[in-house]
């Protein structure tokens, strides 16, 4: 199979989580944690991807679509990035899968991973399910970044609803003028991107136990997004958020945790499944 590159355009990302005093969003924050200044956040680079995958995927990306995704340079306001998308062979079961990422000027990548669709819904499996992928095991007793929060630790649900205006920022930082997500989408009302249900506003995962906050957690980042869609999610329309702890340790400099998301309608049918692993700088405890 020959390759096929394409790329959006180049553009900054602005900086719309500044006010997040005491996180990497934050100026002074991400100076004293070794960064140049504060870095953009991932809700707002997965707006840069989002034209070129509903480009390529169609209206099939929100009914079946998945996607992995992991942050692994900082992007800061003065970086010009683009997104790129490169064909990939789909697996058995898949009916399109390609790589994404954004990259800088330099031709650093800033993100990496890949995206899909699924042939059927008797197909889907979440990201961290497909061939290939490691498989998760519990951190050693010496390398528990959060011993106080078990494994499969819940949180309680919580009630969730994304209006147009709430993502319509992310959306017109990224050029995205899309009427789906404005007026009238193929399935009737306007959507929001599932994405934009998960990295906004939940703090890495939701719960950050006092002791972890000590430890650094507080100025968590994303380590990978990964998302699993079986149907669109409609702006305005109440959704149930269920989450809890699938993963944690230590990787270097920095521990992490990894949440796991469910979305469910008035129904209880499932929309949405989805982790995210956000990682944090050790903070020494003397």
């Amino acid at each position: 199979m020959t390759a096929t590159i394409s790329h959006g355009p180049w553009a900054y990302a602005p900086n719309l989580s500044a006010g997040s005093t005491g996180s990497i969003h934050d100026d002074a924050q991400a100076r004293s944690l070794g960064f140049q200044s504060a870095l953009v956040g991932g809700s707002v680079l997965c707006a840069f991807l989002e034209p070129v995958l509903r480009e390529r995927l169609g209206r099939a990306w929100f009914e079946r679509g998945f996607f992995k995704l992991s942050f692994i340079a900082p992007v800061y306001t003065t970086d010009e990035i683009r997104a790129v998308v490169e064909e990939l062979e789909p697996l058995p079961g898949d009916e399109a899968l390609v790589r994404i990422g954004l990259e800088k000027r330099s031709g650093e990548r800033a993100t990496a991973g890949y995206a899909g669709v699924y042939r059927s819904p008797a197909d889907a499996v979440p990201p961290w399910q497909r061939p290939g992928e490691p498989p998760s095991f519990p951190p050693p007793p010496d390398a528990d970044p959060l011993p106080e929060e078990p494994l499969g630790t819940a949180v309680p649900s919580k009630d969730l609803v994304v209006s147009i205006e709430e993502s319509g920022s992310r959306r017109r930082a990224a050029g995205d003028s899309c009427p789906w997500y404005e007026e009238v989408s193929p399935w009737g009302g306007a959507i929001v991107p599932a994405y934009m249900n998960l990295l906004v506003n939940l703090d890495n995962g939701g719960r950050r136990p006092e002791t972890a906050q000590a430890r650094g957690a507080r100025a968590g980042m994303n380590g990978t997004f990964q998302l699993l869609m079986t149907g669109p999610l409609f702006a305005g329309q109440p959704y149930t958020l269920d989450s809890k702890l699938a993963e944690k340790g230590l990787s270097g400099r920095t521990a992490f945790r990894t949440a796991e998301f469910t979305i469910t309608d008035g129904s209880g049918q499932r929309l949405v499944l989805a982790r995210q692993k956000a990682r944090w700088f050790l903070r020494d405890e003397a």
